[in-house]
């Protein structure tokens, strides 16, 4: 018991310190513990999964943060940037950490409640849907063009996929880490003041119980869409699921997109626990160590989400209100260019050449979105088309 509670604990400090520090993803971490995983002999083989599955969940709530004070996106939140950036910007950004943060931990809780009832269908519909993953992503991507009416939104849908096109099948190391930050991060930032304006040193957030409701049940109808299509990453499930809400309500946005990263840590564990296919890096780090799940293990994993969840929220409320009561007395335009200069160097040191080269057509590709206000989402085209290519051949 004492190896579980330890093994928690540095998960949740590990979860704090990937969640903002930009271009140190969760992954990156499982696989650093994985390989060191005799100095870690003192938790033993089901404390050091405790600490995977902790971190994991842990990062995904102060992702959120990093996403508001820099506009650095990872993978699973970049459609949560041009909100919470606004929000930021209106002297809410506290706002935009409770609303977010309530969805990761509504979505999680339920995505516990229920793995009893999606365990026993999730192999059968993961066969059944592969073959159908091509022609779902192309006709919604299509379909969301077509709902934004503008030339633009397909010029930028079309650009991010060449550029993603390219850099996913190109030798880098860290491909991700140019193509969502120049798009979705410092094409925002560097178009943006120098100052952020106070906060609001408390906000009191009313969401009406429906938009609550239903912003959860969107954003468990996302990861339950993650679990079952192959390929489909948290934002392209986002894409999917958004179809669902109220365009105009970001406190529905940003509850639903706020747990879809969260919770598919969760289903990640009942992929690997069903099929034996975890669907992120931790888990397949976890999977690694424990080789096949037992019951016993099942639920240990599940009580550490759990137990990290409810921790993570409450942290992340107070290093949120913290942040927010001093953000104004920094320098933001010394910080964003700090920032750009941050991400250019770690760019840089990761693929010298084409990730530069990447980072400023991606930036390039997400201030032209930014000045023809086309919605960023069709920025994810450059994770969607090479996976569209990827199963329509």
């Amino acid at each position: 018991m004492i190896t579980l509670i330890l093994g928690l604990l540095i998960g949740i400090g590990l979860g704090i310190l990937a969640g903002l520090t930009p271009g140190l993803h969760i992954n990156i971490l499982s696989v650093v513990l994985l390989t060191y995983s005799s100095f870690f002999g003192f938790l033993g083989v089901e404390g050091l999964m405790v600490a995977i599955v902790s971190m994991a969940i842990v990062a995904n709530y102060f992702e959120f943060i990093k996403a508001l004070l820099f506009g650095i996106p990872d993978e699973g939140n970049v459609l949560s940037v041009y909100p919470t950036q606004r929000l930021l910007m209106d002297g809410r950004g506290l706002e935009a950490i409770k609303l977010c943060g309530f969805g990761c931990l509504c979505i999680m809780l339920l995505a516990i409640a229920l793995f009893p009832i999606m365990s026993p269908v999730i192999g059968f519909v993961h066969s059944y849907m592969r073959k159908y993953t091509g022609v779902l992503l192309l006709a919604i991507s299509l379909h969301l063009m077509i709902r934004d009416k503008k030339k633009e939104a397909f010029v930028v849908f079309t650009l991010s996929g060449v550029l993603g096109l390219f850099a996913l099948n190109m030798a880098m190391k860290e491909p991700l880490l140019p193509l969502l930050t120049g798009m979705f991060g410092l094409s925002m930032l560097l178009t943006s003041g120098n100052r952020v304006p106070k906060q609001m040193a408390s906000v009191v957030v009313e969401v009406e119980k429906r938009s609550s409701i239903l912003g959860i049940v969107v954003g468990f109808l996302g990861v339950s869409i993650l679990s079952v299509i192959p390929a489909i990453g948290p934002t392209q499930a986002s894409l999917l699921s958004s179809e669902l809400r109220d365009k105009r309500n970001y406190k529905e946005f940003l509850i639903s997109i706020g747990g879809i990263n969260t919770a598919d840590i969760i289903f990640s564990i009942l992929a690997l626990w069903t099929i034996g296919k975890p669907r992120s890096g931790a888990i397949a780090a976890v999977s690694e160590l424990a080789g096949t799940l037992s019951s016993s293990q099942l639920y240990m994993l599940l009580v550490a989400c759990l137990v990290s969840g409810i921790v993570g929220y409450f942290l992340m409320m107070a290093f949120g209100s913290f942040v927010c009561k001093r953000v104004h007395k920094l320098d933001y335009g010394k910080i964003k260019y700090g920032v750009a200069a941050f991400v250019s160097f770690l760019t840089f040191t990761l693929d010298p050449i084409l990730g530069l080269v990447v980072l400023a057509l991606s930036t390039a590709i997400g201030w032209y979105a930014e000045r023809h206000d086309v919605n960023k989402s069709h920025c994810m085209g450059c994770l969607i088309i090479p996976t569209i290519l990827y199963y329509l051949r």
